[in-house]
Protein backbone atom coordinates (compact mmCIF):
# COMPACT_ATOMS: atom_id res chain seq x y z
CA UNK A 1 0.00 0.00 0.00
CA UNK A 2 0.90 3.38 -0.77
CA UNK A 3 2.18 6.01 1.97
CA UNK A 4 0.30 9.39 1.87
CA UNK A 5 3.53 10.94 1.28
CA UNK A 6 3.87 8.94 -2.07
CA UNK A 7 0.30 9.21 -2.75
CA UNK A 8 0.61 13.06 -2.53
CA UNK A 9 3.88 12.93 -4.42
CA UNK A 10 2.48 10.88 -7.24
CA UNK A 11 -0.79 13.63 -7.33
CA UNK A 12 1.13 16.54 -7.24
CA UNK A 13 3.00 15.02 -10.64
CA UNK A 14 -0.31 14.34 -12.02
CA UNK A 15 -1.40 17.67 -11.25
CA UNK A 16 1.71 19.50 -13.09
CA UNK A 17 1.25 17.01 -16.16
CA UNK A 18 -2.03 17.97 -16.55
CA UNK A 19 -1.37 21.82 -15.75
CA UNK A 20 1.20 21.53 -18.59
CA UNK A 21 -1.16 19.59 -21.13
CA UNK A 22 -4.83 20.14 -20.34
CA UNK A 23 -5.96 18.32 -23.10
CA UNK A 24 -4.74 15.20 -20.86
CA UNK A 25 -7.90 15.42 -19.02
CA UNK A 26 -10.38 14.33 -21.94
CA UNK A 27 -7.67 11.32 -22.59
CA UNK A 28 -7.24 10.17 -19.11
CA UNK A 29 -9.35 7.66 -16.88
CA UNK A 30 -11.96 9.74 -15.05
CA UNK A 31 -10.58 8.02 -11.69
CA UNK A 32 -7.41 10.12 -11.89
CA UNK A 33 -9.99 13.48 -11.37
CA UNK A 34 -10.05 12.70 -7.49
CA UNK A 35 -6.46 12.29 -7.61
CA UNK A 36 -6.75 15.85 -9.03
CA UNK A 37 -9.12 16.77 -6.00
CA UNK A 38 -6.95 15.71 -3.92
CA UNK A 39 -3.58 16.96 -4.79
CA UNK A 40 -4.50 20.57 -6.06
CA UNK A 41 -5.52 21.36 -2.49
CA UNK A 42 -2.58 20.62 -1.52
CA UNK A 43 -0.22 21.93 -3.94
CA UNK A 44 -1.72 25.08 -3.34
CA UNK A 45 -1.19 24.90 0.62
CA UNK A 46 2.71 23.91 0.03
CA UNK A 47 3.17 27.14 -2.42
CA UNK A 48 1.22 29.37 -0.09
CA UNK A 49 3.27 28.14 2.35
CA UNK A 50 6.49 28.58 0.53
CA UNK A 51 5.30 32.00 -0.27
CA UNK A 52 5.23 32.71 3.06
CA UNK A 53 8.32 31.51 4.13
CA UNK A 54 10.13 33.44 1.40
CA UNK A 55 8.34 36.53 1.84
CA UNK A 56 9.33 36.36 5.87
CA UNK A 57 13.37 35.91 4.44
CA UNK A 58 13.02 38.64 2.06
CA UNK A 59 11.80 41.10 4.93
CA UNK A 60 14.22 40.00 7.54
CA UNK A 61 17.22 40.28 4.66
CA UNK A 62 15.61 43.65 4.03
CA UNK A 63 15.70 45.13 7.63
CA UNK A 64 19.41 43.71 8.32
CA UNK A 65 20.73 45.22 5.37
CA UNK A 66 19.03 48.65 6.12
CA UNK A 67 20.23 48.53 9.58
CA UNK A 68 23.92 47.16 8.89
CA UNK A 69 24.80 48.70 5.66
CA UNK A 70 25.76 52.19 6.26
CA UNK A 71 28.09 50.82 8.95
CA UNK A 72 29.33 48.27 6.65
CA UNK A 73 30.03 50.59 4.22
CA UNK A 74 31.93 53.13 6.35
CA UNK A 75 33.68 50.28 7.85
CA UNK A 76 35.26 49.19 4.19
CA UNK A 77 35.76 53.17 3.38
CA UNK A 78 33.18 52.96 0.43
CA UNK A 79 31.49 55.92 2.52
CA UNK A 80 33.40 57.83 4.07
CA UNK A 81 31.96 60.14 7.43
CA UNK A 82 30.03 63.27 6.71
CA UNK A 83 32.53 66.28 6.96
CA UNK A 84 32.24 68.73 9.93
CA UNK A 85 31.25 71.94 9.05
CA UNK A 86 34.25 74.66 8.42
CA UNK A 87 33.48 77.58 10.58
CA UNK A 88 37.32 78.80 10.68
CA UNK A 89 37.76 81.22 7.26
CA UNK A 90 34.87 82.77 8.15
CA UNK A 91 35.71 83.71 11.41
CA UNK A 92 38.93 84.98 9.96
CA UNK A 93 37.65 86.87 7.21
CA UNK A 94 35.56 88.43 9.87
CA UNK A 95 38.42 89.08 12.44
CA UNK A 96 40.24 90.37 9.30
CA UNK A 97 37.52 93.31 8.09
CA UNK A 98 36.90 94.55 12.10
CA UNK A 99 40.64 94.81 12.55
CA UNK A 100 40.87 96.73 8.83
CA UNK A 101 37.50 98.95 10.12
CA UNK A 102 38.94 99.73 13.74
CA UNK A 103 42.40 100.52 12.20
CA UNK A 104 40.88 102.76 10.05
CA UNK A 105 38.08 104.47 12.45
CA UNK A 106 41.48 105.09 14.22
CA UNK A 107 43.53 106.09 11.54
CA UNK A 108 40.88 108.96 11.10
CA UNK A 109 40.72 110.10 14.79
CA UNK A 110 44.36 110.71 15.02
CA UNK A 111 45.45 111.63 12.15
CA UNK A 112 42.67 114.33 11.22
CA UNK A 113 43.71 117.80 10.10
CA UNK A 114 41.52 119.97 12.65
CA UNK A 115 41.49 117.50 15.83
CA UNK A 116 44.13 114.46 15.43
CA UNK A 117 46.61 116.84 17.40
CA UNK A 118 44.20 117.37 20.60
CA UNK A 119 43.22 113.46 20.48
CA UNK A 120 47.30 112.63 20.19
CA UNK A 121 48.20 114.71 23.16
CA UNK A 122 45.42 112.92 25.04
CA UNK A 123 46.26 109.44 24.21
CA UNK A 124 49.71 110.67 25.46
CA UNK A 125 48.50 112.12 28.81
CA UNK A 126 46.40 108.67 29.65
CA UNK A 127 49.82 106.57 28.58
CA UNK A 128 52.17 108.05 30.59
Amino acid sequence: MLSARTRTKMGATVVKQVAKNPGLLKVVPPATSVGWKFAKPLAKRRARKRAERIGETARGIAVTVATYAPQAARAVAYLSPPKQKRSLPRVGVGAVLGTGAVMGAAAVYFLEPQGGREHRQQLAKLVK
